[in-house]
């Protein structure tokens, strides 16, 4: 073929600590020819050795391309500039320390050559799991579902918009303009709701394609633990709310949008329990909520209503918060187990 179907681009910091060998090793074993699939590694100026090792790789891999920035811009930011690089018909996303499940690519390469007209968006499938117990447990598991508009996608699937679950046709997304948000945190809600907005035709397939490893190092699991990442998710909730007042403003699921921001302005407002000291930040950051969200949550309410005694208050709940966390995420790995 003239041009490869897939691109994959991957952001790259500090990839020889964060498993960068796996995840590429996943996609050379896929059984793809190279002229299938070019891999597109964005180094966002790794202070690590992440950059020379990728170049060295580039003579073993010729459908491995190598950029590095000048200057560090984020995953958004290298993720935009894969896209630039980017020639295949489909595009994909996947970071650093995840990988793709046996053969996935290659049955995703099948599907898509099977269909002449194969959608703007095709919503694949995860495993969701630790590091120490990997599993093929399918996260969303909706059973094959036909082409849908966006509305009815949304509608019927929810917000499955995680960058790493899309494969995106890449002349819709070119023409469309859709970028993610540079430098910042927690980049990619607003840019899967902007997606979902101009995509024609969405559709599901219950494809196992990533296995996402949940880690402690991970930004959202360190949220409660940096004041930085809960402005990022703050501020990405209030970037959906605006998507909300223009983009959706007159879209019949314009009220889901508006429960997507209030879900991510609740994790904010819980997760303020858990970050200790900070008393004005906190404060200026409950801040960022609108006056005109309608929120269906107690927290944000309260945040809302009192945010400088919401903030006084979060400072003595950090001991409590941080035994109810672990708890529930022992939870969750019995319950992920359980499932194996």
């Amino acid at each position: 073929m003239e041009h490869p179907l897939f691109s994959i681009i991957i952001p790259v910091y500090n990839g020889l600590t964060h498993d960068l060998p796996v995840c590429l090793e996943s996609i050379w074993n896929q059984g793809l020819a190279d002229e299938c699939c070019e891999v597109i590694c964005v180094d966002d100026v790794s202070p690590d050795e992440s950059y020379d090792w990728l170049v060295g790789q580039q003579t073993l891999h010729h459908n491995l391309k190598v950029i590095r920035h000048k200057e560090n811009l984020r995953q958004g930011g290298a993720r935009n500039t894969g896209v630039e690089y980017a020639s295949g018909r489909y595009i994909l996303f996947i970071d650093q320390d995840d990988y793709y499940h046996p053969g996935s690519l290659k049955e995703l390469f099948g599907f898509i050559v099977s269909h002449e007209a194969a959608p703007d968006v095709i919503i694949t499938d995860s495993a969701f799991q630790f590091r120490s117990n990997p599993h093929n447990n399918l996260q969303l598991n909706f059973g094959q579902q036909p082409v849908m508009s966006n509305i009815d996608a949304v509608r019927n699937l929810g917000w499955c918009i995680a960058p790493w679950r899309l494969c995106i046709r890449r002349e819709f997304y070119v023409n469309a303009g859709i970028r993610f948000v540079d430098k910042v945190m927690i980049e990619d809600i607003d840019w899967g709701v902007t997606v979902m907005y101009h995509a024609q035709s969405v559709q599901y397939i219950p494809l196992l394609l990533i296995h996402y490893n949940k880690g402690e190092e991970s930004t959202t699991d360190n949220i409660y633990r940096d004041i930085n990442i809960l402005w990022g998710n703050t501020w990405a909730a209030r970037r959906v709310y605006e998507l909300y007042r223009t983009l959706y403003s007159t879209s019949p699921i314009k009220q889901w949008v508006m429960d997507l921001a209030d879900r991510y302005f609740n994790y904010s407002c819980r997760y303020c329990l858990g970050l200790r000291g900070h008393l004005s930040e906190k404060a200026k950051l409950l801040k960022v909520i609108p006056s005109g969200l309608q929120s269906k949550f107690l927290l944000v309410k309260l945040a809302m209503r009192t945010p400088w005694l919401y903030a006084f208050v979060s400072c003595f709940t950090p001991p409590v918060f941080s035994v109810v966390r672990k708890i529930r995420r022992t939870r969750k790995a019995v319950k992920i187990a359980g499932k194996r």
